[in-house]
């Protein structure tokens, strides 16, 4: 071998020897940049929790929404109001068990008999966005799953039954104060004989039940590494706030209606005054109170039957051209709850009922001055309501589910503090 392959050699065996050095070197410090990146990016940073005391992070939770079982093959059932309370406390960032009461009725409309319920229930719910984004105490949307275990005492026509409950539910919160939220909670439940009072009459021996909630949850000594910055009432209510002076037209647009009069035929006046506030960016909150008139029915002489809605609509309205930076120009989707009373005028009596429902509705608003702009609002709403048809035999006694469907076009003015 010549003096010049042999250095060759040599230099190749020392760099081979630096190679493996240098990794030997890398592997024994622990290290490692993409390990260090993913930890980075799929591990949120988190606010300090605190637990220290039995006292620590409570919640308190009360809610009201309605429910309705399905149909089986021996009854319907209206659609009933029903209000959950309950105490919990957060175990660590994402989980919370809590303990509650429930109460509520709806109808059978079998033999037309009302059932009340009552219940108790014990529950765990899952903090979504805590999970994902890391855990924030002042976070303003947040979103989170429900599950309950539930024992259930139902009374109607003095017969009483107990059943069992699992109840899951998907919750979508918006912090409006410090420690305080309002929710949106869609649900599903599953029951046992029973929850109708109608054991005997139920083959498949289990009830399927749907139905949705609002409500506001209440947190009680939750520790914050920086203080949260708490003003009074009225300071708090003037901020970001307006309000809201709308009128126009109310259709009455459910199938009987629609048939005669007809839809033009049946609009009435309808107006409104709400209350709102921004909470955080393209959410604001909203308190709306309404009054409405249509004319549900029309007899062949032509006699018009009114019907008058009265009420209010705790409601959240979310602009999505938020982030497009229009200042002259927002388009909120406004959705919420409407609770209030329904008297239904016909041919010698009136139907009057309370009622919960939903509605919905699409606002685009003109900014035309710094303190004001205009906007045009066509809304929808569900009312749902159950009543004993009027007939000539003392024998019909049950009760049917109906459903007004209204649709209004307000035009209005929004003006600011």
């Amino acid at each position: 071998m010549t003096m010049a392959n042999k250095t060759l050699l040599c230099c190749a065996a020392l760099c081979l020897f630096c190679s493996f050095a240098q990794a030997q070197e890398v592997d024994t410090t622990g290290f490692n940049a993409l390990e260090y990146s993913m930890q980075k990016r799929w591990r949120p940073s988190n606010s300090e929790f605190r637990g220290d005391r039995f006292s620590d992070n409570l919640t308190l939770s009360l809610g009201g929404g309605v429910e309705q079982l399905l149909e089986r093959s021996t009854s319907s059932y209206s659609l009933g109001p029903l209000f959950r309370a309950s105490l919990g406390k957060d175990l660590n960032i994402t989980n919370n068990l809590f303990v509650g009461v429930s109460a509520g009725m709806f109808r059978r409309n079998r033999d037309g008999a009302k059932v009340l319920r009552g219940g108790l229930e014990l529950g765990h719910s899952f903090d979504i966005a805590s999970y994902f984004w890391g855990y924030d105490p002042d976070r303003k949307l947040g979103l989170g799953t429900v599950e309950a275990l539930g024992i259930n005492l139902s009374r109607a026509s003095g017969q009483y039954r107990f059943s069992a409950s699992v109840s899951l539910g998907l919750r979508l919160k918006a912090m409006v104060a410090k420690d305080f939220d309002f929710f949106f909670q869609p649900d599903v439940s599953f029951y046992t004989d029973g929850i109708d009072c109608s054991s005997a009459a139920n083959w498949q021996k289990f009830d399927f039940g749907y139905g949705f909630s609002f409500g506001a949850i209440l947190h009680l000594n939750r520790y914050r590494a920086v203080p949260f910055q708490v003003r009074n009432p009225t300071e708090w209510l003037i901020d970001g706030g307006y309000f809201l002076f709308s009128g126009g037209c109310n259709f009455q647009i459910s199938s009987l209606t629609l048939d005669r009069p007809g839809l033009f035929p049946s609009a009435r006046e309808t107006v409104q005054l709400t209350y709102g506030r921004v909470v955080e960016g393209p959410l604001a909150v909203e308190l709306a109170f309404f009054y409405s008139r249509d004319v549900w029915k029309q007899f062949s002489e032509g006699r018009n039957m009114p019907c008058y809605y009265v009420g209010f609509r705790p409601q959240v309205a979310f602009d999505p051209l938020w982030w497009a930076g229009i200042d002259w120009f927002s388009m909120p989707l406004v959705l919420g709850p409407e609770v209030g009373l329904m008297a239904k005028i016909d041919d010698g009596y009136s139907v009057i009922r309370s009622y919960m429902g939903l509605s919905v509705a699409l606002r685009p608003d003109f900014l035309v001055h710094r303190h004001l702009s205009l906007f045009l609002e066509p809304r929808f709403s569900m009312v749902p309501y159950s009543w004993t048809p009027r007939t000539n035999s003392t024998l019909v006694t049950g009760s049917r589910n109906y459903y007004d469907m209204l649709l209004s076009l307000s035009l209005g003015m929004r003006v600011p503090f």
